[in-house]
C-alpha cells in the first residue's frame, strides 16, 4: 500500500521516502531489532520519536488481506475474520463534571462502522457485572453487523482474567486485544490484519485526546492494543491476572516477544477517549502496580497470577 509519513504538531520530522519499506510495516533496520522481532526500528528504541505514518489501503490489498486470514480458518469462510477482545467493568456511562461519557459505547460503534466495508469481525466482551448501563440494553443496537459475544464474569474485576476469558470464547484464530475506551478507524484496523496475515503480532501506538476530544499526546510506551494469533497468545501464557491497575500488559509483550515477530509504530487512526483519571483504578480491589510490583520482586508468585488452562 502506500505510505506517507505525517508531521507531528510539537517537532515536524519527515522520513525520506527511500527509507520507508516496500513489503510490510515496518521491518528495515534488523540489526537494531531486539531479540529477533520485527519491531519497528524507529519507534521501538525511542518511542516518542516524530514520524506518523497513514497508509492507503486499496481494495485489493484488502481483498488480498481477508484471504490470507480465511485460509487461517481452513478456507471456510463461516466464521470471523478478527475476534476482538474486552474486558469491562461499567465503561458504559463514565460520569464526570460535564456529564456522562458514553466510551465503551462510542469504542463499539467505531468498531461496528470497520465490520460494515471489511466484513465479518466478532466482539467477544467479558462482562465483570456492568450495571452503569446493562449490556443488553444497547449493545446489539451499536454493534450493527458485528457479531456479539458477551461472557459474564464473577468475582472482582481484573482485565487479564476477562481478557483471558474472551480469547477463549473468541471463534477466531485472528484476535485483537482492546479496551473500552479505544477508537479506531478502519485504515488501522487493516494494518492490524496486514500484520496478522504474516503471522507477526502488531501493537499500534495511540494517541490521548484531552477533555474536549482534541488530540494530546502518544501514549508511547502503552501496550495494550494488539493484534495477534491465537496460537501466540497462548504461547505467551496469557495476560498476567492482577487486581491493580498496570503492568500486565508489559509482562505479556515480553512473553509474546519470546514466541512471535512483533511490529509496532504510530499510526493515524487510533485514539484513547479522555475520562477521569480515578475511573482508571475504581473497579480494582488493590493500589495501582500492586500485583507488577509483586510478581517483578517475588519470582515464586508468579504461577497464581496465570491461568494456567491456556
Amino acid at each position: 500500500p502506500g505510505i506517507r509519513c505525517l508531521a507531528t504538531p510539537r517537532a515536524p520530522s519527515i522520513v525520506p521516502p527511500e527509507k520507508i519499506p516496500r513489503g510490510g510495516l515496518l521491518s528495515a533496520y534488523p540489526e537494531k531489532i531486539p531479540r529477533g522481532g520485527l519491531l519497528s526500528a524507529y519507534f521501538w528504541e525511542d518511542p516518542s520519536a516524530n514520524h506518523v505514518y497513514s497508509f492507503d489501503w486499496t481494495k485489493k490489498d484488502i481483498e488480498r488481506i481477508k484471504r490470507s486470514l480465511m485460509a487461517d480458518d481452513g478456507g471456510r469462510g463461516d466464521g470471523p475474520l478478527v475476534s476482538i477482545c474486552v474486558s469491562l467493568k461499567n465503561r458504559s456511562k463514565v460520569r464526570c463534571k460535564d456529564g456522562e461519557l458514553l466510551l465503551f459505547p462510542n469504542c463499539v460503534k467505531s468498531l461496528a462502522k470497520i465490520a460494515m466495508t471489511v466484513g465479518p469481525i466478532e466482539l467477544v466482551v467479558a462482562d465483570f457485572a456492568s450495571d452503569d448501563w446493562p449490556l443488553k440494553e444497547w449493545i446489539d443496537e451499536a454493534a450493527g453487523e458485528m457479531t456479539v459475544r458477551v461472557v459474564a464474569m464473577d468475582g472482582d474485576f481484573s482485565r487479564g482474567r476477562g481478557l483471558n476469558a474472551a480469547v477463549k470464547e473468541a471463534q477466531s484464530e485472528n484476535l485483537l486485544l482492546f479496551d473500552a475506551d479505544i477508537l479506531i478507524e478502519e485504515s488501522v484496523f487493516i494494518a492490524g490484519t496486514e500484520c496478522l496475515s504474516r503471522a507477526v503480532a502488531f501493537f499500534p501506538t495511540v494517541m490521548n485526546l484531552d477533555e474536549k476530544g482534541h488530540k494530546e499526546d502518544w501514549i508511547a510506551w502503552g501496550l495494550g492494543i494488539s493484534f495477534l494469533k491465537k496460537e501466540a497468545f497462548e504461547k505467551a501464557g496469557g495476560i498476567p491476572e492482577f487486581h491493580s491497575w498496570g503492568g500486565e500488559d508489559d509482562l505479556f509483550f515480553e512473553n509474546l516477544l519470546k514466541v512471535s515477530k512483533v511490529d509496532r509504530m504510530k499510526l493515524e487512526g487510533i485514539v484513547h477517549q479522555w475520562h477521569p483519571v480515578s475511573c482508571r483504578h475504581e473497579n480494582y480491589t488493590k493500589k495501582e502496580g500492586e500485583d507488577f510490583r509483586t510478581y517483578r520482586n517475588h519470582p515464586d508468585s508468579r504461577e497464581s497470577y496465570h491461568d494456567r488452562s491456556l
